[in-house]
């Protein structure tokens, strides 16, 4: 099972409040990684990219509980 199968199945068992957690902590290390590269010059072009996608993919599965949990509430 390749690397970006595992994150998404890990990512999908946790909670809504961890995975807000998650991201808040993301946006933080992002913001250091920008930092650095605007103070020191120095930059991780990949490691940047691989937040970002962590981000978005958390977005994605918090946006997809919600649509499923609207979903449920119409059927009611």
């Amino acid at each position: 099972m390749s690397k970006r199968n595992e994150l998404l199945r890990s990512l999908r068992e946790l909670g809504n409040d961890e995975l807000l957690r998650r991201v808040e902590e993301l946006r933080v290390e992002l913001f250091g990684w920008k930092t650095l590269t605007k103070v020191e010059g120095r930059t991780n072009p990949a490691k940047i990219k691989s937040i970002k996608k962590e981000i978005a993919r958390i977005k994605t599965i918090l946006k997809e509980r919600e649509i499923q949990q609207k979903k449920q509430e119409i059927q009611k």
